[in-house]
C-alpha cells in the first residue's frame, strides 16, 4: 500500500475490518456496503479491464498501471 497509494489520499472503501490495519495512518472514508447489490457492476467493470489490457498489450508495467 506505501508504493501504491499517497500519504495524502483519502481511500474510500467498504466497512471491511482489514482495511482501517492495512490503510494506518492514511485518511479512511468508510461507506456502508449494501450487501454486496454493487458487485455484479464491479466483477463486470474489472473483467471488462483486465480484457482490455489483454486485448491492448501483452505486458503492462507498474509505472504504467
Amino acid at each position: 500500500m506505501d508504493q501504491m497509494i499517497d500519504s495524502n489520499a483519502v481511500v474510500v472503501t467498504d466497512e471491511w475490518r482489514s482495511y482501517r490495519k492495512a490503510l494506518g495512518t492514511r485518511i479512511h472514508l468508510p461507506i456502508p456496503s449494501e450487501k454486496g447489490d454493487a458487485m455484479p457492476e464491479i466483477h463486470r467493470l474489472i473483467f471488462n479491464l483486465k480484457n482490455w489490457i489483454r486485448g491492448t498489450n501483452h505486458k503492462v508495467s507498474g509505472f504504467h498501471l
